[in-house]
């Protein structure tokens, strides 16, 4: 950085107040503002200026002299220049361009890896669906044995415990027909080698 002083009345002439300077200059005398930030485009440089306010018979203690020589200063004093450092722009854009360039890889990475999770999910669900298919397929036919494994806590999960459970209590209600099927066709055994002794 580089710093420097600029000044309307300037006593030392190296401190005399440049074109640009004298639009600052006259914004600090009208709003009294504490600091100004400006980039210059023309020169690509980054200005923070903040303004002496003092007497011209004060002199040099106000800048220069100690905490005590400095309680007496007065806000309401005239603007007698301004203090200027001035810092390339060209850190601060490469800085801006690394820190796009990390960004885009950072979002790059970020979008991989959502695009696999995706994928992932997508290929778990349409497995799952396939194998639901396939279980029902078995259940019209007649096999009440299979059963899908799918170890998941979300709402697949709750639909594959429900086929799961549907299937095992068809499964249930057909051994309890088959059940009474055998009591019945023993009963009817029983009856027929009744009939046959009477």
């Amino acid at each position: 950085y580089k710093f420097r002083i600029s000044s309307l009345e300037a006593v030392n002439q190296r401190n005399s107040a440049w074109e640009k300077d004298k639009v600052f200059l006259e914004r600090f005398e009208k709003n009294r503002d504490k600091e100004i930030f400006y980039i210059d485009k023309d020169s690509d440089l980054l200005m923070a200026m903040r303004p002496v306010y003092m007497e011209k018979s004060r002199g040099c203690l106000e800048c220069h002299g100690t905490k005590e020589d400095n309680l007496n200063l007065n806000s309401e004093d005239k603007l007698r220049g301004i203090f200027i450092v001035t810092s390339s722009m060209k850190n601060v854009n490469n800085q801006i361009k690394s820190s796009i360039y990390q960004i885009s890889i950072i979002g790059f990475i970020i979008m991989v890896i959502a695009v696999f999770l995706g994928s992932a999910y997508v290929f778990k669900i349409n497995s799952t669906i396939k194998e639901i298919i396939q279980v029902s397929k078995n259940m019209s036919e007649g096999n009440l044995m299979q059963k899908i494994y799918i170890h998941s806590k979300d709402e697949l999960g709750a639909l594959v415990n429900y086929i799961n459970s549907m299937v095992h209590s068809v499964s249930d209600v057909l051994r309890g027909v088959k059940a009474a099927a055998d009591d019945l066709t023993a009963s009817t055994k029983e009856i027929a080698d009744t009939a046959n002794s009477i």
